[in-house]
């Protein structure tokens, strides 16, 4: 969410002619005072509506009387300049359980080989490609809606990447690797969060994958200390 309302702080600052953007950044206060301004200077109920007004009753009911060939024109021209629409509209109306089973198998297959594939030489440099791929699975859960795949997927990530740099990478710069710990610790918290919305009988599948994390974090100094700060379970019981 922070990240969010700093990506629309930056643009409502150049929509504003803001000359120093990074005073934004520091200070939630300042978050809130210059969304105050926003709202204040462009007669706006909040913040969503300067980048997504609302459509006056008029020009939405002449819409609505539009010939339907017109209307399909307009709708299809909107589509083509959204690819996460697309991508949405193509699985909903032509794909099937199957078509999301092997989109997820074929994400499983790239989060291993770019965990195998890649050499990241530093904690800091694991972090940012394990951020890559979260945002890969993030966007197959945005067109999928693929719960069991968003658990899933996130366990396959933080597994590999813990396998194949644990030793050689990891455990020899231990003291670099503060932010790596915040974020797969946190990572593992969101996704444990998620895995007990799923239903009781899934847990077994999930069981040996998180219990792996779980090892390694608890063995691993910097996550220990981040896993015992957020309360992370020392073994995964159900």
């Amino acid at each position: 969410m922070r990240r969010t309302v700093l990506h629309c702080l930056k643009a409502i600052s150049l929509k504003l002619k803001h000359s120093n953007f990074n005073f934004l950044q520091k200070d939630c206060n300042q978050h809130r005072a210059f969304c105050k301004l926003l709202v204040l200077k462009f007669n706006c109920n909040n913040y969503l509506d300067f980048f997504m007004p609302k459509i006056p009753k008029e020009l939405e009911a002449a819409i609505k009387e539009m010939p339907e060939k017109e209307k399909d024109k307009l709708l299809l021209r909107l589509i083509r300049k959204d690819q996460l629409l697309i991508q949405q509209l193509h699985h909903q109306l032509l794909e099937d359980e199957a078509d999301m089973e092997l989109r997820r198998e074929e994400l499983d297959e790239k989060i291993r080989d770019w965990a195998t594939r890649n050499y990241s030489d530093s904690p800091g440099w694991v972090m940012m490609e394990m951020r890559d791929i979260s945002g890969m699975i993030t966007r197959h859960v945005k067109i999928t809606k693929d719960k069991y795949g968003d658990v899933a997927l996130n366990l396959t990530m933080l597994k590999v990447y813990f396998d194949n740099y644990y030793h050689h990478t990891l455990v020899p710069q231990h003291y670099r690797a503060d932010k790596f710990a915040q974020y797969v610790c946190k990572k593992l918290q969101t996704t444990l969060n998620k895995l007990y919305k799923l239903h009781e009988d899934l847990y077994i599948e999930f069981e040996d994958d998180v219990n792996k994390i779980l090892d390694y974090i608890y063995k691993y100094k910097p996550t220990e200390m981040e896993a015992n700060y957020l309360g992370l379970p020392e073994e995964f019981t159900y």
